[in-house]
């Protein structure tokens, strides 16, 4: 069954008249309908339907009255958009609703799917579009004493657009009073035939989320009877702050959703507009980025896994944990932090981190200077040199002495004539060199700070001799 055979069905069903298509960027087959049919056909496509559509993957609203460009759509203030996926199609169909100001209301869907409570709710909250029938329209990200709609486009978008803020005592109070839970109007009972319900507010809170809970707890005796949740605290605005931004610009933001996450949100953030753009990344970038996102997840488990041994008591592993997310900082650093590029007559530049330079004492390098780079077996820059430049790095060949020892960044070196030599080890390095097993010739790459850069197994047919030179890849432009 192709993508389209839904908008047929619907043809089919309700009249070629009723339903206008548009192309979309994802995809997804996206038709118009009107307020009035829009009930009919949503509880059409969730239960008659071949192969129905029984989730409401999203329900979210555009205000469209500053668009130029309408392309395929039909004319409207507003737009109110159902996501709808069928787990047996394994599919999605989008339908969009237009709307005029004066009239930008529709009938709830809440009996169909119950998520759209919340979702209706935060549609009326952001923008001010009515849901006929829904059973607790209220805000649900805003204050209650909140004025305006903050998703429409002639709501301020900074404190600066709208006057320097005040608290009198006379509104401090106003405000605490709209905060307080009233049963009723949640339809909840005080009280039953033989006792009276105890309600407790717990938090607002932080919760180990990224952001505060409030919870409203119904109470009989010691047993919860009902929550209420209130989820206006975790709200950031991010986009109300995207409609200042650009795509490009707006990337950054991303990764204060979950600050543990780094690069996870933005991947699905350049991932839509890749696709909306129709902009072709290469294979190289694409795996670069989700090996970039499994990095932070492990880093953001690590977090989670010592903090919570702590929690219960459980020193140790919290140290553990930090020490092998410093690790993969060290390496998110070596990729993503400033870099130099290097051209090396290939198809593909080497990239140098600034970082290196600094510590190098080479800020002053500049386009066009000739360096000589030490490449890994891994085709990886470990080291770089200005041509004929002083105090360039060595290389050494002996075997551990010793195993490398957790949080202990140093490694014993015994040479081939038995002396041995302690040398702090970069932290890229740190896993090739635990690697080795003691006792087993290697060749150890010393830069001029003192610090081991590589390491490999002695090849006695391709290893260089052990000498205070070592032949780079060849000078190279910077």
């Amino acid at each position: 069954m192709t993508q389209t055979a839904i908008v047929d069905e619907l043809r089919n069903q309700f009249g070629s008249g009723t339903f206008g298509r548009q192309e979309t960027g994802d995809g997804i087959p996206t038709v118009w309908t009107t307020k009035e049919r829009a009930r009919e056909v949503l509880g059409y496509l969730k239960t008659e339907a071949q192969r129905p559509y029984k989730m409401l993957y999203d329900l979210t609203a555009i205000d469209e009255r500053v668009r130029r460009v309408r392309q395929d759509q039909s004319p409207s203030d507003f737009t109110v958009v159902y996501h709808l996926l069928s787990f047996e199609r394994n599919e999605d169909v989008r339908l969009k609703i237009p709307l005029t100001e004066r009239a930008a209301a529709l009938p709830t869907i809440t009996d169909l799917w119950p998520a759209a409570n919340w979702y209706e709710r935060e549609v009326w909250d952001l923008f001010g579009i009515t849901f006929v029938g829904h059973p607790h329209l209220r805000r649900i990200l805003m204050p209650p004493t909140w004025q305006g709609h903050p998703l429409r486009k002639d709501h301020p978008a900074r404190a600066t657009e709208i006057g320097r803020f005040y608290l009198p005592e006379d509104k401090q109070e106003a405000e605490e009073a709209a905060l307080k839970f009233r049963p009723e109007e949640w339809g909840m009972k005080r009280s039953r035939e033989t006792s009276d319900f105890m309600f407790l507010n717990m938090g607002p809170a932080h919760t180990g989320t990224h952001g505060i809970l409030r919870l409203v707890l119904q109470l009989d005796e010691e047993r919860i009877v009902d929550v209420v949740p209130d989820i206006g605290y975790h709200h950031r605005g991010a986009e109300k702050m995207s409609e200042r931004q650009t795509w490009h610009t707006f990337i950054p933001y991303t990764d204060r959703i979950d600050y543990l996450g780094g690069v996870m949100n933005e991947l699905p953030y350049v991932l839509a507009v890749e696709k909306l753009a129709g902009i072709d990344v290469p294979d190289r970038a694409k795996v670069i980025r989700v090996m970039m996102a499994e990095f932070f997840r492990l880093a953001s488990h690590l977090v989670w896994y010592g903090t919570f041994a702590q929690d219960v008591g459980q020193l140790s592993p919290v140290f553990y944990m930090f020490t092998d997310r410093e690790r993969i900082f060290h390496i998110v650093e070596a990729i993503e932090g400033g870099m130099i590029k290097v051209n090396v007559g290939e198809l593909q530049p080497r990239f140098i981190p600034t970082k290196g330079v600094m510590e190098k004492g080479e800020w002053s390098l500049k386009k066009g200077d000739r360096i000589e780079l030490a490449v890994s077996a891994e085709n990886l820059v470990v080291d770089y040199h200005p041509v004929n430049a002083p105090g360039w790095h060595r290389i050494i060949k002996g075997q551990l002495a010793q195993p490398l020892i957790v949080g202990y960044e140093w490694a014993v070196i015994r040479t081939d004539d038995g002396k041995e030599e302690a040398f702090a080890v970069r932290p890229l390095a740190r896993l090739k060199v635990a690697a080795l097993p003691i006792g087993v010739p290697a060749l150890f790459l010393i830069g001029e700070a003192g610090k081991i850069l590589d390491a490999t197994f002695v090849n006695e047919e391709l290893a260089p001799p052990a000498s205070p030179g070592m032949e780079a890849i060849g000078s190279q432009s910077f």
